[in-house]
């Protein structure tokens, strides 16, 4: 289902576990099951492209994930779609923030206390007199923004947002039984970082960072899907 959902956002394709952001549109219809009413509901979204993800990764917790849908219609039906059948969960172990990985640059940095990157596709519904769905909607550019929190213990990290200086992030996010996915953003620029003193304790800097084009990847944002 998070390979769907990938790729569905990013408007491309797996190609051997490796998924690119693309520019094919697709559409799907999505499905909600109320089964504990009297008589089961489903509320169906029709014309639905996905614009957003946001992922979240902070120490001691789960990563969280966030997919932001627009839809052209809703309806209310009493039976699922034809044809679909609704399984239950099959037991996937969550990604956390005590495995895997992260690079800055090329090299393993160990002093991340968080990093929150989103992924927009610029979709914007258009509406017209007379109608109460929207017409296919509008599609900007694909956008991959995000902050990169870190203790301020080096003057690297920071020297790269002052000088302008491009690089690169990799995060590989690992579940207990082995399987992982590598989240690769290979031309990176820092835009903004402050090390604001508050008071006492640990000095931290919010680098924000946007993803550039990356031509020898084709793309700026590269997901490797690995099995255990």
């Amino acid at each position: 289902m998070v390979n769907r959902l990938l790729e569905a956002v990013m408007c491309g394709t797996w190609s051997t576990d490796v998924l690119k952001t693309g520019t094919t549109r697709r559409s799907y219809t999505l499905e909600r099951k109320f089964a504990d009413l009297a008589t089961p509901e489903y509320h169906r979204y029709t014309g639905c492209e996905f614009n957003t993800m946001s992922l979240s990764v902070s120490p001691n917790a789960m990563v969280t994930a966030t997919f932001g849908v627009v839809g052209k219609d809703l309806a209310l039906a009493t039976s699922a779609v034809a044809s679909s059948t609704y399984s239950s969960d099959v037991g996937n172990s969550p990604f956390d923030s005590f495995t895997g990985s992260i690079t800055e640059g090329g090299s393993s940095i160990a002093t991340v206390t968080s990093i929150e990157m989103s992924l927009e596709n610029g979709l914007e519904p258009l509406f017209s007199v007379g109608s109460q769905t929207t017409n296919r909607p509008s599609i900007g550019k694909s956008r991959v923004t995000g902050t990169l929190t870190t203790y301020f213990d080096s003057k690297t990290l920071y020297e790269k947002f002052i000088n302008e200086t491009s690089s690169s992030i990799v995060l590989t996010l690992t579940d207990v039984d082995g399987n992982s996915y590598e989240i690769d953003i290979p031309n990176v620029k820092y835009n903004s970082g402050q090390p604001d003193v508050s008071g006492e304790g640990a000095v931290t800097v919010a680098m924000e960072f946007v993803a550039l084009y990356s031509s020898s990847d084709a793309s700026q944002l590269v997901i490797t899907r690995t099995d255990a």
